[in-house]
């Protein structure tokens, strides 16, 4: 009766630090670090455009990023969300999700005003290479207990034309990273390494996988907001569209220059 007792008490003492360790960490991390370790934060977002020439690597013929992210949805596995209540909310847990039926109803009938027939939200789709911009949401972590600096995405949201404007064919939606880390990873493999690949250019035996590819930060991006006391981005503080890049430039000087400062003290 004793042994199932002590038996009892070292499982229900494994539970509780279990949770409490659980607690201690990012849920939605795909490398998560443990809070108490965690010295310095910042949380950036930054927009990637995919037809720079240094992300294309990541938006070759035929096989783009955005469209394997499309092709996820439209499988089942990928859960896509609405931009605005994660954007607000920074949760993955209740956010309303994207409803891309809703979305073709939607746009078929926008079309069939403007055409003045009938038009089938069949026919209405979105297409990978119609989908350019990439918005990356990411913390700036400080790991004390490792000594070094980690940028930790949290999430990757497609941009299509006609976002900032507001206009009927915005396609604005939210993904979680970590699910998305480990969807590329699984149609790397299963593909025998032909789809999810970011395309090497200067050597065709090295392509990667899109999310070796984005942990190694192959790519080219601009900050457009880091976390602030009134929560503005930088087009919300700046009209000037020039002067914009010359504040994101500078904010990123400025955090480079910080993670010096931190080994030169």
């Amino acid at each position: 009766m004793k042994r199932k007792s002590f038996a009892l008490l070292l499982t229900m003492c494994a539970v509780c630090t279990a949770a409490f360790a659980q607690r201690g960490y990012n849920p939605h991390s795909v490398r998560p670090i443990l809070e108490d370790d965690i010295m310095f934060r910042k949380t950036i977002i930054r927009e990637i455009n995919l037809l720079e020439k240094q992300n294309k690597p990541f938006f070759s013929d035929k096989k783009q990023i955005t469209d394997l992210i499309i092709k996820g949805v439209n499988s089942g596995e990928l859960t896509p969300y609405r931009y605005e209540l994660v954007y607000v909310d920074e949760k993955f847990t209740e956010p309303e999700k994207f409803d891309l039926n809703e979305y073709y109803e939607y746009m078929a009938d926008q079309e069939a005003r403007e055409q003045d027939q009938n038009i089938d939200a069949k026919e209405i789709q979105i297409f990978g290479k119609d989908v350019t911009m990439l918005e990356i949401r990411e913390d700036m972590i400080f790991d004390k207990r490792r000594s070094r600096m980690y940028f930790d995405i949290i999430s990757i949201t497609i941009v299509g034309k006609g976002m900032r404007s507001g206009g009927a064919e915005d396609i604005t939606v939210k993904f979680s990273y970590k699910q998305l880390h480990k969807y590329f990873k699984d149609v790397y493999e299963r593909t025998n390494q032909s789809e999810g690949a970011w395309y090497n250019p200067m050597n065709d035996r090295r392509h990667m996988c899109y999310s070796d590819a984005l942990d190694l930060r192959l790519f080219s991006s601009r900050i457009v907001k880091v976390s602030n006391p009134d929560n503005q981005a930088i087009r919300e503080q700046i009209d000037d569209i020039k002067a914009q890049l010359y504040k994101a430039q500078e904010i990123e000087h400025e955090l480079m220059e910080f993670e010096h400062n931190l080994w030169e003290f």
